[in-house]
């Protein structure tokens, strides 16, 4: 019996220039999936992808940098068989850049290409994991929901705000996910006079709004420089491995993927960094261009196209796909 495929594998490409126009997502290939396929083989389609933008660099205009995806488990370890082949040579411009940064992850995938992960997706599963049944470990404390809720009601958040934002079924919405994260961060420290438990709960609370202050503002706090913003990823990478080893934690503290997104994340975007710098010294380089944002931003305008008719199969998600990147053309070329 063969399967009908229910969703759709998409591939875009997009620059990393601040003109919206030039760097907005253009799809070019869509595919039928089941979701049935392994990591093996969903790294040799990806392989092909990568092979047929390397040959068509001098059209495109600039090397590809990086691959990015959103969470989803068989991509993901298609991109580590990718962009985990070796280390960074110590004889490239990359590694006098990145070298000498302790702890950093130098393993990359054919022309030093790395892999990324979008934050909106890695936000929104940190918000899932801290709101668990089972709580969350912070440095051997373990903060559950019940405990969450009476240090946000101490806050002085009002009881219905408390029920929206600890709302487990709703594990989508991304403003939900930064309010939430917002509130943690935003606890105040325990007083002197303050009950020891209290005091370690809130500690390990403000620890945890740590990690998400550092992770979330570099794509949301838009006077941040550059550098600010990469002096926040690396304390985010630093606080979740802590928080990952701490008291043997692993999987107590957060999901295992979600660590390794996080790690790779932030990773991505440092390198993204050193290779714009070698490639365009006087250039100029977003963050908020990394993940797949960009593409999401197709995808609601294919879904726009025919008003009411939302849905699509694969021949119209073709058709409809084209038209938006004819659309992102014809802005591109005539920005009036």
């Amino acid at each position: 019996m063969t399967e009908i495929p229910a969703q759709a594998t998409v591939f875009s490409i997009g620059k990393l220039s601040k003109n919206k126009h030039v760097s907005g997502s253009r799809p070019f290939i869509a595919a039928g999936t089941c979701k049935r396929e392994d990591g093996d083989e969903h790294a040799r389609l990806i392989s092909t992808v990568i092979e047929v933008c390397k040959a068509q660099t001098s059209l495109i205009g600039c090397p590809l940098f990086c691959i990015a995806s959103d969470g989803e488990s068989r991509r993901g370890s298609a991109l580590t068989l990718l962009t985990h082949k070796r280390l960074l040579d110590p004889e490239s411009e990359l590694y006098s850049q990145l070298g000498k940064l302790r702890l950093m992850n130098l393993l990359v995938g054919d022309d030093d290409i790395t892999a990324d992960k979008d934050p909106k997706h890695v936000m929104k599963r940190c918000r899932n994991f801290s709101i668990r049944k089972s709580g969350v470990m912070i440095d051997g404390f373990v903060v559950t929901p019940a405990l969450l809720r009476f240090h946000l009601q101490e806050n002085k958040v009002p009881s219905h705000r408390i029920d929206y934002l600890l709302n487990p079924t709703d594990r989508q919405d991304v403003p939900l996910c930064y309010t939430l994260m917002k509130e943690i961060w935003s606890l105040p420290p325990p007083m002197p006079s303050d009950k020891p438990s209290f005091a370690a709960a809130r500690n390990a609370l403000r620890m945890l709004g740590s990690l998400f202050q550092h992770l979330t503002l570099p794509f949301v706090q838009v006077t941040l420089s550059l550098h600010e913003q990469l002096v926040h990823l690396s304390a985010a990478a630093h606080l979740a491995t802590f928080l990952y080893t701490s008291h043997g934690a692993r999987t107590k503290a957060m999901p295992s993927l979600t660590f390794k997104d996080i790690i790779i994340l932030v990773k991505n975007a440092f390198f993204c960094v050193a290779k714009v710098k070698i490639s365009t010294p006087d250039g100029e380089f977003y963050i908020i261009l990394l993940g797949t944002d960009r593409l999401e931003s197709t995808f609601g305008v294919v879904r726009s196209i025919v008003g009411n008719d939302a849905n699509v199969d694969i021949l119209t998600l073709i058709y409809r796909l084209s038209h938006a990147v004819e659309c992102l053309n014809i802005f591109s070329e005539h920005p009036e």
